[in-house]
């Protein structure tokens, strides 16, 4: 089990790789505030996010044209915004797939893509694995040991050329 300072400069390291990757400038790197937070905790019910979580969205957890997480997930919804209205998408996404999930207060949903995905952490596991859940599956899935695995698969796409999924 890795402890919360390695999880978090983790995180840091990789918004700063993808930040390299892609040529953006510092500027780019744009971080929520305590009340965006306050925000996503609210709206998905939560009273914490995982450490990795809580430093992806701090250090780089606003998505738009030009921004870190805008210019590494292109068409794909991720970030304070998303995750205000994240939690009703995946239960939509649940009830069209047929799944029981329910997503209740120990799950925080942190991606939902136009496709029909949602990505989604156990709220109180400080190191969950990223689950999926799509429209056309079922039963959750594993997508990631963790989110740092997660984040850097999608950093080595840019570095590669691969678009992230989505």
């Amino acid at each position: 089990m890795r402890d919360e300072a390695f999880l978090r400069s983790e995180i840091r390291w990789l918004v700063e790789r993808a930040r390299v990757v892609l040529d953006l400038p510092e500027s780019a790197v744009a971080g929520c505030t305590a009340e965006q937070i306050a925000q996503i905790l609210a709206a998905q019910e939560l009273s914490g996010l995982p450490p990795a979580l809580d430093e992806l969205l701090h250090a780089a957890g606003v998505h738009a044209n030009g921004t870190l997480l805008g210019e590494l997930f292109r068409g794909t919804s991720l970030g304070w915004e998303v995750m205000l209205h994240a939690k009703e998408h995946a239960v939509q996404t649940a009830e069209y797939s047929g799944s029981k999930e329910t997503f209740g207060p120990d799950r925080v949903v942190f991606l939902s893509d136009p496709g029909g995905t949602v990505l989604w952490l156990e709220a109180g596991e400080p190191d969950s694995p990223v689950w999926a859940l799509t429209e056309r599956t079922l039963n959750p899935q594993i997508e990631s040991a963790r989110l740092g695995c997660w984040l850097e698969r999608q950093v080595v796409r840019a570095e590669t050329g691969r678009p992230s999924p989505g």
